[in-house]
């Protein structure tokens, strides 16, 4: 019996310590760069680093989106951007986003399908990544508040 809690505490210690490495290399991985907010009723983002990033209308749940990058020329290299939308402060999973070149040399554009979450309020995070290989990365948040 002893050795069983023994074991059932090992395991749940593990777990935590599993979640608690996770949870600093989530917060860490991306560097300390600024992060723009974004207006759910707008759906127009701060600038970030000379960036511009626009929904094509109010930002809303489980409808595609179109997401418009638009970019000062120093930055605009690259065929695309490879972006993921997560949960800032509860995982949900991660919703990969590709912003392809416009027919403006500055301007990268693709579609974002937010999923539906069941609190009340949920806080995203769009990580967008360069694929020129400087490593440029754009932050953005946004809270959602559930219909």
């Amino acid at each position: 019996m002893k050795q069983s809690s023994w074991m059932t505490a090992g395991v749940l210690g593990a777990a935590l310590l599993a979640l608690l490495g996770y949870s600093v290399w989530h917060n860490t991985d991306l560097g300390s760069g600024p992060i723009a907010k974004c207006e759910q009723d707008s759906g127009k983002c701060d600038k970030n680093l000379g960036a511009i990033l626009n929904f094509s209308e109010p930002i809303v749940v489980n409808k595609a989106l179109m997401l418009t990058l638009t970019l000062p020329e120093s930055m605009a290299q690259g065929d695309f951007w490879q972006g993921r939308l997560e949960g800032r402060d509860m995982y949900m999973g991660i919703t990969p986003v590709t912003l392809k070149a416009a027919d403006r040399s500055n301007q990268y554009q693709g579609q974002l399908r937010i999923p539906i979450c069941t609190t009340e309020q949920m806080a995203w995070r769009l990580i967008l990544e360069s694929s020129d290989g400087s490593k440029s990365i754009l932050m953005y948040e946004f809270m959602m508040s559930q219909p």
